[in-house]
């Protein structure tokens, strides 16, 4: 089935205020994909070529696939979408300021299933007062920061080792973070439960992922790594155990 793509132009207002007053407007383009299908082709590179001029920055990508297959399968599915599509906005000088999020199956269901098989690019239009000159340099209003929760790396209960489901994780992540040239590489560990135990436990399973990376050739001079125990949950008063596999997280924050 051929590939269909949609852009799609959201009338809502950002308050994104540039130094000369102005508004711009929020934008949203879609990508749709085949099958299984995770590498960016002609038709796609069209697409993002004809919008790139005009995106001033972008806020978000947020990837899904559609519910064939597993849903591990499904989850690495998306986080290749993202990651593919943030590579080539990173060349162009278009980080992503909030990041990826990697949903899998995680949408409202749509039909046809190509809809769910889908990137989207949250971003800003440059405003009618901005130039157009493509030599002018992009000057962020914000730090250029990129932040990273490993949902899908989990360890052993109360253990400083990462549990069998996750590990295939790894490797993708290696190669997102080495492509993002960074100038440093924050890894905080995060739990459910406070205390010394829990604390030092945060530590132990950053230094984990710190470890892997330095294996994986990363310069040790560009990355540290913390815990700070269940200080910053993501869910204040967890009840299920879904919520509080949120909170045992492992967070990473890439400076630019």
């Amino acid at each position: 089935m051929k590939l269909k793509f949609v852009l799609f132009f959201a009338t809502m207002f950002a308050f994104d205020i540039t130094a000369k007053g102005q508004y711009t407007k929020d934008t949203v383009v879609t990508l749709y994909y085949n099958t299984n299908e995770s590498i960016l082709t002609d038709e796609h590179y069209s697409i993002l070529d004809s919008v790139l001029p005009n995106i001033k920055r972008v806020r978000q990508i947020e990837s899904f696939a559609d519910s064939i297959g597993s849903v591990d399968d499904n989850y690495t599915l998306s986080f290749k979408r993202a990651f593919n599509v943030g590579i080539y906005l990173l060349a162009h000088n278009l980080p992503s300021i909030y990041g990826s999020l990697f949903k899998g199956e995680k949408h409202k269901k749509n039909f046809p299933f190509y809809k769910n098989r889908r990137v989207d690019i949250y971003c800003i239009l440059k405003s009618t007062n901005d130039s157009l000159n493509e030599q002018k340099p992009i000057i962020y209003t914000r730090p250029n920061v990129i932040e990273l929760n490993l949902e899908n790396i989990g360890f052993i209960p109360d253990m400083p080792y990462v549990n069998a489901n996750s590990v295939g994780y790894l490797e993708p992540l290696a190669k997102q973070l080495k492509a993002y040239n960074a100038k440093h590489i924050d890894i905080i560990g995060h739990t459910n439960v406070g205390g010394k135990f829990y604390n030092e436990l945060s530590e132990k399973r950053a230094k984990v992922i710190y470890d892997f990376l330095v294996e994986k050739g990363f310069d040790s001079t560009i990355l540290s790594y913390t815990g700070i125990g269940n200080s910053k949950p993501l869910i204040q008063f967890p009840e299920t155990d879904e919520e509080k596999k949120k909170n045992m997280r492992v967070e990473i924050i890439v400076r630019f």
